[in-house]
This record gives C-alpha cells, sequence and structure tokens, in this order.
C-alpha cells in the first residue's frame, strides 16, 4: 500500500511540473507572439515609408 501511493505521488510529480513547463512554454509564446505583432507593424510601417518615398522620387 506505502509503494503504491509513493508511485502515485511520484506520478503526480511529473504531471505537476509537464503542467508548469506548457504553463512556462505557453506564456513564452505569448510573449513571442506580442513581439512577432510588434515587428510586423513596423514593417509594415516601414514599407509605407519606403512607398511613399519611391512615390515622391519618381514625382521628381
Amino acid at each position: 500500500m506505502e509503494s503504491r501511493r509513493k508511485n502515485k505521488m511520484k506520478e503526480n510529480k511529473k504531471e505537476v511540473q509537464v503542467l508548469v513547463h506548457t504553463e512556462d512554454a505557453c506564456e513564452k509564446v505569448k510573449e513571442l507572439i506580442e513581439e512577432l505583432e510588434k515587428a510586423n507593424s513596423l514593417a509594415d510601417e516601414l514599407a509605407k515609408k519606403m512607398k511613399d518615398n519611391l512615390n515622391v522620387d519618381i514625382k521628381i
């Protein structure tokens, strides 16, 4: 009976560790998505400025 309880506790500990690692990974993914959204926004701004500059150069 004691051995069974210890095995169950070990299984539970492993499950908790997996859940913690999963939550940490999810948080990192959320942070990466936010960074990618910022980078995408900056790339859009840069592309617009480059387009505006090309239009000005063409008109001259």
